[in-house]
């Protein structure tokens, strides 16, 4: 099976599908060995299951994976989270030699966002013996109809790539790359400060810095042993603001100049994706640009020339939703100079912090440009904006994994609208809630403020 679009390879891909049904009898016959069972604890909430989901996990022959996963496996553990929909984890074990075909299945499952699934290779019966490799998906949603999502395997030794260079600070939030397998902890050195590492991927993670930590180095420690240490740089100080804005650097710095775009623009998308500022799409007068730059943050926070990217947007597009989440750079909507898009194209980020070739994507429900994006669990959303000048009160909403993948298609949140249509807002969210703040209504300029809960899931005015 192909692995899901813009997948970045640090891990290898293998021949590990999950498929997804909804509903009964949406899983047709199968060929290959019997398939086995298990099914879902009692819902914690205690209500009834109108319309349970069905995940199934198929494991092909050994034949069509790569040889960098051993053949000699004799069991795989499949383990199954949702904190929110799942009373405890759901656990499978399967002994089978490693060169024939595994059919899993967990049934009666709640539909919804925020699922989680391990798999873990084993030399010997009942998950014992030596781990030899693993998969971890998070973020993954059982939505109605059926739904196909890749999993990376790979060896089960925890390695974590090098750290972003920058400088970091209390609570920042910190991805990292390599091969994880939860659960798995980030310890500091020489303060020997812990903290969980949140993992999305087999290849990524994430953690925030505690205020406790200092700089020195980092390592991961999990079920694959420990990684080799990466330094990281920690502020001991309180960054803040204290001249003014001003178009020059310091002194010491020769009075150079800060750098200009090579193209003035407006309504661009701003995104700094590791060590790079990007500025991409935008318009300057009539003219709606397509076009990409770019400019390295050095260690000291100056920036380098910006310069125009050899790569482009598909479509030119002004006032458009800019989503950096997983492994990829998404789009969503905005205009065109003359009227609003409904079109989405993304690309997978390349290692030097860039974005690849863009390919087009899902279309949005209604055609919006300023709308306010944001992911929240399994969820892309798109809130608000307008078309034709016309403030929009609708949401949208589509999946995404955390490669950055939309998995399936836009649509319209039933039973929530903003109180206000607006757009050109502020969206954030904190705590159990989502905000929007401001933008600009029927009538001009909102200074006001409205927010919608958000539910265990990720679904909004639960």
């Amino acid at each position: 099976m192909k692995p899901a679009s813009g997948s970045r390879r640090r891990g290898r891909q293998v021949g590990l599908a999950l498929l997804v049904g909804i509903g009964a009898g949406c899983l047709g016959p199968t060929e290959g060995p019997p398939i086995t069972h298990v099914r879902s604890p009692a819902i914690s909430d205690g209500r009834q299951v109108e319309s349970p989901a069905h995940l199934e996990i198929q494991v092909p022959p050994h034949g069509r994976w790569v040889s960098e996963v051993p053949a000699g496996w004799q069991s795989m553990r499949v383990t199954l989270t949702n904190p929110g929909r799942l009373t405890a984890p759901l656990v499978r074990v399967v002994n089978q030699a490693g060169g024939t075909g595994v059919r899993t299945i967990f049934s009666k499952l709640r539909p919804g966002g925020d699922y989680t699934v391990v798999v873990e290779l084993f030399t010997g019966t009942d998950a014992s013996g030596t781990l030899v490799a693993s998969g971890v998906q998070g973020n993954l949603t059982l939505a109605p109809g059926s739904n196909t999502v890749s999993l990376l395997m790979s060896s089960a030794t925890t390695r974590l790539d090098a750290l972003p260079d920058v400088l970091f600070a209390c609570g920042s939030l910190v991805t990292v790359t390599g091969n994880f397998l939860p659960p798995s902890t980030v310890t500091f050195q020489p303060s020997g400060v812990t903290t969980p590492l949140n993992i999305t991927s087999t290849t990524q993670g994430s953690f925030e810095v505690p205020c406790t930590a200092t700089p020195g180095t980092v390592t991961v420690s999990g079920p694959g042993g420990t990684s080799e240490a990466r330094s990281i740089r920690i502020a001991t100080y309180v960054p803040s603001l204290v001249r003014p804005f001003t178009r020059h650097y310091d002194q010491t710095l020769l009075a150079r100049t800060a750098p200009r775009l090579v193209t003035a623009r407006r309504h661009a998308g701003v995104l700094l994706h590791g060590s790079q500022v990007l500025v991409l799409g935008g318009s300057t007068g009539l003219t709606t640009h397509h076009t990409i730059e770019q400019a390295l943050v050095n260690a000291d926070a100056t920036l380098m020339t910006f310069r125009a990217m050899n790569r482009t947007l598909n479509t030119p597009r002004e006032g458009a939703v800019w989503i950096d989440h997983g492994e990829r750079v998404t789009a969503v909507g905005g205009a065109n100079g003359t009227q609003a898009l409904s079109t989405t194209e993304s690309a997978a980020w390349q290692t030097d912090d860039t974005p690849g070739t863009f390919e087009n994507g899902r279309p949005l429900v209604q055609a919006r440009a300023h709308g306010a994006g944001v992911v929240i669990g399994g969820s892309l959303y798109v809130l608000g904006g307008e078309s034709n000048g016309i403030p929009l009160d609708s949401v949208e909403r589509a999946p995404i994994d955390g490669h950055g993948v939309l998995t399936g298609p836009f649509q319209t949140v039933q039973g929530v609208k903003l109180t206000t249509p607006r757009s050109r807002a502020i969206a954030f969210q904190h705590g159990g809630r989502l905000y929007l703040a401001g933008g600009r209504g029927a009538s001009g300029p909102l200074s006001t403020v409205e927010s919608t809960p958000v539910s265990a899931n990720g679904d909004l005015g639960a």
